[in-house]
This record gives structure tokens, C-alpha cells and sequence, in this order.
């Protein structure tokens, strides 16, 4: 058995955030919106070293986990108003665990079999929870794309589709959780968004028809599987960018298109 902050401070887990790619669906130059210049202006990077460090700072001791009930009274506090912060706070929950282990001389951490194993036993609770490998580097990138996206310009409603799915493969990387409410929280996916790749497209032709907004991707990228794209594109002025996961048949309600208008960047 090895302390759990000893072995955190040893093994610095780096966030895994979506690789984005250009994509050009128009031959013809300067048509559309120039993606990529505008995504790299976003501050990725120090985004990810801010959430490595808290991520430490939860993992490893300190104030968040000195107080077992102080803890659990700030998990409670945190607001759950949309799916965001419903994620936000359970993620919380989950490294929360983590903290309280790390932070106590009694908190130990076991592998075997390609397991992470960490349990603390104080009374009345008892913590514990075991890690497939991967857990928690996906619950770093979460922290980490979260902090990314308030720097940010991407609509709410697509950071929520990616941090589901990091919530979701997180979760699914845990053998077993117990703390005051025992078991992990599982959410209902409205729909499902590829975290690992997103392809950028600036200059796909769509068209505005009968109270929908209808995109014209070619037979080429017209698996949204293999070609997970965000399109980037202009409604009444203001910049958009829809994930292709979020369309049916290729459309979307023009009265969504609120939820999906860039939260600032050139013409947002």
C-alpha cells in the first residue's frame, strides 16, 4: 500500500482534450469562416496546465479535503441549474474522494491487475473507489476543458456535448465508488458527441428553408461517425457552430440555433 499523495506527485496526469482538425468542404478560397486561426487562439495549453494544477491541489491534500464535512457541504452548495454544472459538481464529488484519501495519513492506494484501488476509513464513512487505467486522466481533462472553455468561445451547449462524454468514459473507467451517497451518477445522454477528434468546417454550404437550417456536407463526409464535424458558419450576423452529432437528416430548427451562437471571437 502506497499513499495515495506520494504516488499522485509521482505520476502527473496530463489532460487528453478533443484534436481538432481543418476540413475543407469548398475549393474556393476565403469563403466562409477561417476556423483554425480562431481556435488556437483560445489558450488551450494554459487552460490544461490551470486544471492540472487544481487538479493536484484536489488529489493531493489541502484545504478542499482537510474537512470531510466541509467538503461534502461545498459538493452539496454547488449549483446544478443546467447540465453543465450538474457535471462540474459530480466530477467534483468524484475527486473529492480522491482529495480525502490524499489528504489523510490513512488514505492508501493499491494497484493490482491494472486496477487503482484508494480507500479511507473514517467514521461514519467509509471512501473507496477503484480506477481502470484512464479514470482519472479523463476526469483531469474534464477540469482541464472546462477552465479551456470559460477562456473560450465555443457555445455552452457544445462544451456540455464534450464534457458528457469525458463524464461518461470517466465513469466508465471506475470498477467501484462509495462515499455519503455511495454509488457514481449516471446522466441520460441527450446525444452523443466524439471528445477525441472534432473536424472544423468553415465553409460547408447549408441553406435557411422552411424553419430549418439544412447543412450540404457532400456524399464524401456524410458519416458523421468518421467525420466527427463542427460547423462553423453565419446566421443573421452572428458566428454558429453546430456538431454534427446534434443534426437529424442534416437539420436543425432555426429557434436552436440560440443555443449553438459562439459565446465570443471575431463577428460572435
Amino acid at each position: 500500500m502506497v499513499p495515495l499523495a506520494d504516488r499522485v506527485r509521482e505520476t502527473p496526469l496530463a489532460p487528453r482534450f478533443p484534436e481538432i482538425r481543418g476540413l475543407d468542404l469548398c475549393p474556393k478560397p476565403k469563403v466562409g469562416v477561417d476556423v483554425l486561426p480562431l481556435i488556437w487562439k483560445s489558450g488551450g495549453l494554459t487552460a490544461a496546465l490551470e486544471a492540472q494544477k487544481t487538479l493536484e491541489t484536489a488529489t493531493g491534500g489541502g484545504d478542499a479535503g482537510a474537512d470531510a464535512g466541509f467538503s461534502r457541504r461545498r459538493y452539496l452548495d454547488l449549483p446544478r441549474s443546467d447540465r453543465m454544472q450538474s457535471l462540474v459538481a459530480e466530477v467534483y464529488r468524484l475527486l473529492r474522494v480522491v482529495a480525502l484519501a490524499g489528504a489523510s495519513p490513512a488514505g492508501r492506494l493499491e494497484e493490482r491487475g491494472g486496477v487503482l484501488r484508494l480507500s479511507l476509513v473514517t467514521n461514519p464513512t467509509v471512501y473507496s473507489a477503484e480506477f481502470r487505467p484512464g479514470a482519472l486522466e479523463l476526469l483531469a481533462s474534464f477540469v482541464a476543458y472546462y477552465l479551456s472553455w470559460e477562456r473560450g468561445f465555443y457555445p455552452r451547449r457544445h462544451a456540455e456535448g464534450i464534457l458528457d462524454a469525458y463524464y461518461a468514459d470517466a465513469i466508465a473507467e471506475i470498477r467501484s465508488f462509495h462515499d455519503e451517497d455511495a454509488e457514481v451518477r449516471v446522466f441520460r445522454r441527450e446525444f452523443r458527441m466524439n471528445r477525441s477528434i472534432r473536424y472544423a468546417v468553415g465553409n460547408a454550404a447549408w441553406e435557411s428553408a422552411d424553419g430549418f437550417v439544412r447543412f450540404l456536407p457532400g456524399e464524401r463526409y456524410a458519416d458523421p461517425v468518421q467525420f466527427p464535424i463542427d460547423f462553423f458558419f453565419r446566421f443573421d450576423g452572428r458566428l454558429h457552430i453546430v456538431p454534427v452529432e446534434r443534426l437529424e437528416g442534416w437539420r436543425l430548427p432555426e429557434d436552436e440555433l440560440t443555443q449553438w451562437r459562439a459565446r465570443q471571437g471575431e463577428g460572435s
